[in-house]
């Protein structure tokens, strides 16, 4: 089967709903600091991968920068790196 891996590749703010409902909040601008290469960059910045969860990946080193998994009744987040929250990120 040949799958087009455009279909599986967005940039973070085609998740961004889903982050929303997880954190809150809009999370597209929030910065995030990778733990790989220290590039800080808005979440929205990011490319996120879709396959049995969404991963994005720092826009610079390709690192993984989050894990979400969506399960019944909710989401397993895992974060790589630091994200910066509230005014003035």
């Amino acid at each position: 089967m040949n799958v087009d891996a455009t279909v599986l590749v967005s940039d973070g703010n085609a998740v961004g709903g889903l982050l929303a409902a997880l954190f809150g909040q809009d999370m597209t601008g929030t910065t995030r600091v990778c733990a790989t290469c220290a590039h800080v960059a808005p979440l929205g910045r990011h490319r996120a991968y879709r396959g049995a969860g969404i991963v994005p990946r720092c826009p610079s080193c390709d690192a993984v920068a989050l894990v979400v998994v969506e399960e019944p009744g909710g989401a397993s987040v895992t974060v790589s790196g630091v994200l910066r929250l509230g005014a003035g990120s």
